[in-house]
C-alpha cells in the first residue's frame, strides 16, 4: 500500500500545475463576471465550476497513463500498484476540486446571482448532497478519460481508427432502432438515465450518486482488466 500511496503522490504532483492553470482561470472569470453584471439587477447567471472541472477531470484522465506508466515500469513498480496509485490520485484530486468548486460557487452566489448545475438539477443546494454529486461525477469523468487512453494505447492503427468512428456508428445503429421500435428505445433509455439521476418523480441526487460509483467501480475494472498486461509502448 505504501508504494500505491507514493504512486498516487508522484501522479498528483503531475496533475498540480495543470490544475493550478485551471482554477487561476476560472478565480479570473469569478473576479470579472461580477463587475460585468455590477449595473444589472436582477440577473441571474449559469457559471458553474464544476462543469468545467468535469471537462478538466476528463483531459487529466486521458493524460494519467502513458507516461507515468512508462516511469513506473522502469522503477519496477508492479502494475497493480500504479492501478491502484492512480485511482488513488484521480480520487484525491477529485475530491479536492469539488470542494473547491463548491467554495467558489458560494462565493460567487454571494457576489452575484447564481445557480449551480446542481441546484437547476435537484432544486436545492445542500453542502453535503451537492459535495458528493460533485465528487462522484468529477470521479467518473477521470475514469472516463482513463479508459479511453487505456483503449487507444492497447489498440494497434487500424483498432484506433476503428474506436475513433465507433461513436458515429453506433448513433447511426441506435437511430436504425429507434425508428424500428416507433421510438420507443429512446424513450426506455431516457427513461433509464432520469432514473439513474434520481431526476424521475421525486428529485433524490443520492440515486444519481450511487449510479455513478458503480459505473465509476464498473469502468474501474474494466481499466484494471486492460493494464493487467499491458506492454510497454514508445
Amino acid at each position: 500500500m505504501n508504494t500505491s500511496l507514493k504512486v498516487a503522490k508522484y501522479q498528483l504532483m503531475d496533475f498540480k500545475k495543470s490544475v493550478l492553470v485551471y482554477y487561476s482561470v476560472v478565480i479570473a472569470l469569478l473576479l470579472v463576471i461580477p463587475f460585468m453584471l455590477n449595473q444589472i439587477n436582477g440577473t441571474t447567471i449559469n457559471f458553474n465550476g464544476g462543469g468545467g472541472s468535469a471537462i478538466m477531470v476528463f483531459v487529466i484522465g486521458l493524460n494519467s497513463f502513458k507516461s507515468s506508466f512508462k516511469f513506473m515500469q522502469a522503477n519496477n513498480i508492479s502494475r497493480k500498484k500504479f492501478f491502484m496509485g492512480n485511482i488513488i490520485s484521480l480520487v484525491t484530486l477529485c475530491g479536492i476540486m469539488a470542494s473547491i468548486d463548491y467554495l467558489l460557487g458560494t462565493v460567487l452566489n454571494s457576489l452575484t446571482p447564481y445557480e449551480s448545475i446542481f441546484h437547476q438539477i435537484y432544486l436545492q443546494n445542500r453542502f453535503l448532497d451537492k459535495l458528493l454529486w460533485s465528487f462522484t461525477i468529477l470521479t467518473l469523468f477521470a475514469v472516463i478519460g482513463w479508459t479511453i487512453n487505456m483503449f487507444y494505447y492497447r489498440s494497434n492503427k487500424y483498432m484506433k481508427i476503428m474506436i475513433s468512428i465507433a461513436p458515429v456508428f453506433l448513433i447511426m445503429f441506435i437511430s436504425y432502432l429507434n425508428r424500428f421500435t416507433d421510438g420507443e428505445l429512446i424513450r426506455s433509455i431516457s427513461r433509464f438515465l432520469l432514473s439513474a439521476f434520481g431526476v424521475s418523480g421525486v428529485l433524490n441526487p443520492y440515486m444519481a450518486v450511487l449510479s455513478f460509483i458503480v459505473a465509476t467501480v464498473g469502468i474501474s475494472g474494466l481499466i484494471y482488466l486492460l493494464i493487467y498486461k499491458a506492454p510497454i509502448k514508445d
